[in-house]
C-alpha cells in the first residue's frame, strides 16, 4: 500500500514587481530548510512592472511528482490576481488577500483572512515595496513555517545589497508575524506539514554515537522505520560478536588440537 504524506499547496499571486516571486522562492527555501520536499511552478513575470505573476509551491512530508491540482492556500495582492487564481482554490481552502487593495465579492465557502498589507508596509516598514515580506510574515505565522529559516533565508537572499536592506526586509517579516498574533485568530486547518527534521535529528543522533562502534549509520524520514533499522543492524551486530567470539573459540582449541599431534608424533 503507498504511503500517504500530509501536504500544503499554497500560490501567491499578484502583480509583475510586487515581489510575488521572491515571496514564493522564500517559502520555498523556508520548507526545504526544515527538511521538507518542495515542488514548484511559476509564472514568469514580465519586464514592464504591472503584468501578472504568480508563484505556486507545494509542500509535503514525502516526495513529490506533481503540483498539485488546486491550492489550500492562495495569497492575492490585488484582484486581478483573485480574479484570475480563485476557481483554483479548494471549497475549504484559504484566501488571504490585501484588504488595503481590493475586497473580494462574497459568497463563497472559502475561509478569509483580510489583512491589509500595503497599509502595513506603508505605516510600519515604510515602504510600500516591503509588502511582499508582510505578506511572508502572514503567512508564515499562519500556516507555521519556521520562523528562523524565513529570517535566515531573506538574510541570504539580500545580504549582497547591504545591511540596512536586511534589517528592512526582516522587519517587514515581523510586522506580518505580529499583526497576525494581534489582530487574526485562525479558523483553518492548513499548517506545514510537521517538519521531519527535529525528528531525523533525534534518531541521527544516536545513529552517529552507534556508528563510532559500529561503522553504520541511517537516517530515515520514518522515525519508526528508522529506530527498526537500527535495532535491526544492533541485532546483526550481536551476531557478529557472538560468532566472532565463538570463532577464537574455535581457533584456540585447534591450537590445542594441533599442539597435542604433534606432540604425539614426536
Amino acid at each position: 500500500m503507498a504511503q500517504k504524506g500530509k501536504d500544503l499547496v499554497i500560490r501567491v499571486g499578484g502583480e509583475s514587481g510586487e515581489g510575488v516571486i521572491s515571496t514564493g522562492e522564500l517559502i520555498t527555501k523556508a520548507a526545504a530548510q526544515a527538511s521538507l520536499h518542495v515542488s514548484t511552478f511559476r509564472t514568469f513575470p514580465a519586464e514592464i512592472k504591472g503584468g501578472p505573476a504568480m508563484f505556486q509551491v507545494r509542500v509535503s512530508d514525502l516526495p513529490l511528482l506533481t503540483h498539485g491540482d488546486f491550492l489550500d492556500v492562495l495569497m492575492a495582492f490585488n484582484q486581478e490576481a483573485f480574479d484570475r487564481h480563485i476557481s483554483e482554490l479548494k471549497k475549504d481552502g484559504v484566501l488571504v488577500y490585501d484588504s488595503s487593495a481590493f475586497t473580494p465579492p462574497d459568497g463563497d465557502g472559502f475561509v478569509r483572512y483580510a489583512v491589509p498589507l500595503t497599509d502595513l508596509a506603508k505605516k510600519e516598514v515604510g515602504r510600500a515595496q516591503s509588502k511582499n515580506m508582510v505578506a511572508l510574515g502572514v503567512l508564515g505565522h499562519l500556516f507555521e513555517l519556521p520562523y528562523k529559516a524565513l529570517e535566515e533565508a531573506i538574510a541570504k537572499r539580500f545580504q549582497a545589497k547591504g545591511h540596512k536592506i536586511v534589517e528592512s526586509n526582516l522587519n517587514a517579516l515581523k510586522v506580518g508575524y505580529d499583526y497576525v498574533t494581534r489582530e487574526v485568530q485562525k479558523r483553518d486547518p492548513f499548517k506545514l506539514p510537521e517538519a521531519i527534521q527535529h525528528q531525523r535529528m533525534v534518531i541521527a543522533e544516536g545513529e552517529l554515537q552507534a556508528a563510532a562502534e559500529y561503522d553504520y549509520v541511517v537516517v530515515n524520514d520514518d522515525f519508526v522505520e528508522a529506530v527498526a533499522h537500527v535495532a535491526a543492524i544492533l541485532d546483526v551486530e550481536v551476531h557478529r560478536v557472538r560468532r566472532l567470539t565463538n570463532l577464537a573459540q574455535v581457533i584456540q582449541n585447534l591450537r590445542r588440537d594441533l599442539a597435542g599431534l604433534k606432540d604425539k608424533k614426536e
